[in-house]
C-alpha cells in the first residue's frame, strides 16, 4: 500500500489548507432511488475541504449535470451484484488496484451488498465507513414485513424461516445475510439514517457504539413555498412495488369522499398489476400515473398536492420522501413503520396510521381533504420542523467530523459545538 493516510493528509496540510479525499463507492451512478439521491446530496453539499471521488458499478444516465464528484467518476462492472459470484476475485483485484492508485484518505461505501467486495473495501488499509440504508443487511425476507403484510419484529436468525417455503433457499439467504453482517463489523464506523436502523443492526449483533445516526436533509427541490390548502390532490411518491403499500392506497381510495385525484409518481415491478387493479376497481378517472419523475421536477408534484400519503408495508429505513414533502409544506399521512417517527410528529406535522389499517387511512385522508386549513397548519409546522431539525450544514458537519475522527481520531462535534 502507499504512504499511510495520516502521512498523505499531513503532506496536503503542509501545502495549504487541509483537505480530505473521500472515495464514495455505490452500486450505481443514478438519481432514481432514495439511496442514490442521498449520495448525490452529500457530493453536492460537501465543504471546501473535501475532495470527492466516485466508484460505481454502472450508470443509468439519470443523474443531472453538475453533480459528479469533484475528482471524477470510475466504474467497475459487477459492483452492483448483491451476492458473491464466479468472477468476484477479478473484480476485487480491480477494486484494490484502483484504491492503490487513487490513495483516498477514507472510503465511504453506500450500497455494496456483495459481502466479499464489502470486505475488500473495508480492508484496503484506508479507513472505511459504510452507510446502511437497506434491510438486506439484516433481513433475508421482504424488509421486516411478512407475506400477509404484518410487521416482523424478529431478530435475524433461524426464526426467519417462517417467511420462506423453500428450506434450501432460506438457508442460502440466511448465510448471505450473516456474511453481510460480518462484513459490516469490519468497517471502522457505520452510518444509518434513523434510530430504527441502528436498533436493528445492534440487535443483529453489531456494536452500537460504532453506529452513528445521521439523517438526510431535503435536497435538490426548488424551495418556493405554497400552502397545502392551495393543493387539491393526494400524492404517492415511490417505487411501484407491493411493499410500498400502493394496493392499500387503492383500497383506501374507494372510501375517499368527493372527487379528489390520486397522483402516483413512480415506476416499478408492479406497474401493470396496479393498472389492472385500478381498472377492476373502476378508479381510472381518479388516478393519474405520471411514471418516474426526475427529482428536480418533483417539486411541482408536491405543490399540486394537499397531502402526501406513505402507506409503506415494509419498515421504511427512513423515508426521504417524507422530509421532502414536509420541507415544501405538505403534511404527510404515513403508516407507523420503521424510521418514520424520526421525522413525522403525529398530529403536528402529519398523521400516523397503524400499518394495514386502510379504513383509518381513508378516514385521515378524508379529514385532510375536507379541512384545508388543518392541512395547511400541519404543513407549515412540518416545514418549520424539517428545516430546523434536518439542516443541511449541521448534518454535513456531523458527517465530515466523523470522517476526521475516523482518519485521525478525536471527538465528534456538530456545528454548534455539541458532542454527537
Amino acid at each position: 500500500m502507499p504512504d499511510s493516510v495520516g502521512t498523505a493528509l499531513e503532506k496536503r496540510k503542509g501545502a495549504g489548507r487541509e483537505t480530505m479525499r473521500i472515495l464514495h463507492v455505490h452500486d450505481r451512478w443514478s438519481a432514481r432511488g432514495g439511496a442514490d439521491w442521498h449520495l448525490l446530496s452529500l457530493l453536492a453539499a460537501s465543504g471546501s475541504g473535501i475532495g470527492s471521488i466516485g466508484l460505481f458499478g454502472r450508470s443509468d444516465g439519470s443523474v443531472p449535470d453538475g453533480l459528479a464528484p469533484t475528482e471524477g467518476l470510475h466504474f467497475i462492472k459487477h459492483l452492483d451484484r448483491s451476492a458473491p459470484f464466479a468472477s468476484e476475485t477479478g473484480v476485487g483485484e480491480q477494486v484494490l488496484d484502483l484504491v492503490r492508485t487513487l490513495r483516498p484518505d477514507l472510503i465511504h461505501v453506500h450500497n455494496v451488498l456483495n459481502p466479499h467486495l464489502g470486505a475488500i473495501l473495508a480492508s484496503t488499509g484506508a479507513p472505511s465507513i459504510m452507510t446502511v440504508q437497506d434491510h438486506r443487511a439484516f433481513c433475508p425476507g421482504r424488509g421486516k414485513v411478512r407475506a400477509d403484510g404484518s410487521l416482523c419484529n424478529r431478530v435475524f436468525g433461524p426464526r426467519c424461516a417462517g417467511c420462506f417455503e423453500d428450506e434450501f433457499y432460506f438457508k442460502r439467504l440466511l448465510a448471505l445475510v450473516q456474511a453481510r453482517i460480518e462484513t459490516l463489523s469490519a468497517f471502522d464506523a457505520l452510518i444509518v439514517l434513523s434510530r430504527y436502523m441502528k436498533a436493528e443492526l445492534a440487535a443483529a449483533g453489531l456494536d452500537a457504539q460504532r453506529i452513528h445516526v445521521i439523517p438526510p436533509f431535503p435536497f435538490g427541490l426548488a424551495p418556493d413555498f405554497t400552502p397545502a390548502s392551495a393543493g387539491e390532490d393526494m400524492l404517492f411518491v415511490g417505487r411501484i412495488v407491493w411493499t410500498k403499500g400502493i394496493f392499500d392506497l387503492l383500497d383506501a381510495l374507494t372510501r375517499v369522499e368527493g372527487r379528489a385525484r390520486l397522483v402516483i409518481a413512480g415506476a416499478g415491478t408492479m406497474d401493470e398489476p396496479l393498472a389492472a387493479r385500478t381498472r377492476e376497481m373502476g378508479l381510472e378517472d381518479r388516478i393519474e400515473f405520471t411514471g418516474w419523475v426526475s427529482h428536480p421536477d418533483m417539486a411541482a408534484c408536491y405543490r399540486r398536492a394537499r397531502l402526501v400519503v406513505m402507506p409503506s408495508r415494509w419498515q421504511e429505513p427512513f423515508g426521504i420522501v417524507g422530509i421532502e414533502a414536509l420541507a415544501l409544506g405538505r403534511p404527510v399521512l404515513a403508516y407507523d413503520v420503521g424510521g418514520v417517527r424520526d421525522w413525522l410528529i403525529d398530529g403536528v406535522t402529519g398523521l400516523l396510521v397503524p400499518a394495514g389499517r386502510t379504513d383509518s387511512l381513508a378516514s385521515d385522508i378524508n379529514s385532510l381533504l375536507g379541512d384545508p386549513k388543518r392541512a395547511e397548519t400541519l404543513g407549515r409546522a412540518g416545514r418549520e420542523s424539517t428545516l430546523r431539525r434536518f439542516d443541511r450544514r449541521v448534518l454535513m458537519d456531523r458527517i465530515e467530523n466523523l470522517y476526521r475522527q475516523i482518519i485521525r481520531g478525536g471527538e465528534i462535534v456538530d456545528a454548534r459545538g455539541n458532542t454527537c
